[in-house]
């Protein structure tokens, strides 16, 4: 019965010291590129969260209640026949006349 000469000492160290040498550079590349993968997958879920909102800000843009709302809190309008009201504190110094 015959038996196989097995790989000793200096010939391991050799092969070793090839396989991290080799699986260094793989490895640090996928870890790049699942760092980068995360970053991308995260900006997306945002951008899906910002389209969400400014559809939902669409869909109110489109309503009697939102138009008026702009044109009286941004442009100062009224309908025909309102009147505004404007109440004016009193000034805090005192003026006294003789």
């Amino acid at each position: 019965m015959k038996h196989k000469k097995k790989i000793i000492g200096w010939q391991q160290i050799i092969i070793c010291i090839i396989g991290i040498g080799t699986l260094v550079p793989v490895l640090n590349k996928y870890l790049t590129l699942h760092h980068e993968y995360i970053n991308e997958v995260r900006g997306i879920k945002t951008c899906n969260k910002n389209n969400s909102y400014f559809i939902q800000l669409l869909k109110e843009a489109n309503t009697p209640y939102f138009v008026e709302k702009i044109a009286r809190e941004q442009l100062g309008l009224m309908k025909k026949g309102e009147y505004l009201f404007k109440i004016i504190a009193p000034s805090n110094s005192k003026n006294v006349s003789h």
